[in-house]
């Protein structure tokens, strides 16, 4: 099994601080979507680091993300390229993008399908991310993790769970969700979150498993469906609990019978 945890947990560092505080938990780490630019020095100390402490990065796009409101950080060709060349850089196996909603499905689709390629010559596989279901987002519930594969089935998922249970309050439609994509399911993202009502707006609280409302007992079901020999579990949470904890808890929800 592989627990990796996101830097976003520590966003008020620099990169290579999170880095730094993340070893003593993982090898795995995700660098996410939060810093403007990667300097080469930032970069070159990433990949020291890589090869002392034989750390696997994954890259959540777009990074770096200079200049850019986050409501452009879609599917821009310039951010795609960036991303793609940090990734290729660092040997991250994923890169990880959102589907925006300010590029409608089918315009998406096209970029898909060539960023897919591009990194696929890599080495790389690009994961796209539900995002909770409101304004344009075409990737939240069931019927729009079908409605992708049937247009592009070489594409792989990165399932978010409070993302998830954001679109649909629902722990056993989680579970299910799990097992009939379990195939196209390249990474995850665990975290807990309220229920509609209790999280405002749908605001994404990214808690710790079992600090929100998701029913994990239920969840752990479809997680076991996975190949979590090659799937990684990535802690993703925006506060500095106790990291230890949640990858403890995340073990004690896969082991649960």
């Amino acid at each position: 099994m592989i627990i990796g945890v996101a830097t976003i947990v520590y966003r008020s560092l620099d990169l290579v601080s999170a880095v730094k505080m993340l070893i003593k938990f993982t090898d795995n780490i995700m660098l996410s979507p939060i810093y403007s630019s990667i300097s080469e020095q930032e970069l070159k100390e990433l990949l020291n680091l890589k090869e002392t402490y034989g750390l696997e990065y994954y890259v959540h796009g777009p990074l770096p993300a200079s200049g850019w409101k986050f409501e452009e950080l879609g599917y821009n060709q310039q951010l795609l390229e960036s991303t793609l060349r940090l990734a290729e850089r660092l040997e991250s196996p994923f890169i990880v993008i959102h589907p925006t909603p300010r590029v409608q499905y089918h315009q998406a689709l096209e970029i898909l399908q060539e960023y897919y390629k591009a990194a696929e010559d890599r080495g790389i596989t690009v994961a796209v991310e539900n995002k909770p279901q409101q304004g344009d987002t075409w990737l939240a519930v069931d019927e729009d993790f079908e409605r992708v594969l049937q247009d592009f089935p070489d594409i792989k998922f990165c399932v978010d769970t409070s993302h998830y249970f954001l679109s649909v309050p629902n722990s056993a439609a989680l579970r299910d969700l799990l097992i009939r994509f379990k195939d196209s399911i390249a990474i995850m993202h665990i975290a807990d979150t309220g229920a509609p009502s209790v999280a405002k707006h749908c605001e994404d609280l990214q808690l710790l498993p079992g600090f929100g409302d998701i029913n994990w007992y239920v969840v752990s079901y479809g997680l076991r469906a996975l190949n979590l020999r090659k799937v990684p579990l990535v802690l993703e949470v925006i506060y500095p609990y106790d990291i230890s904890l949640g990858i403890r808890t995340i073990r004690h929800i896969i082991s649960w019978y």
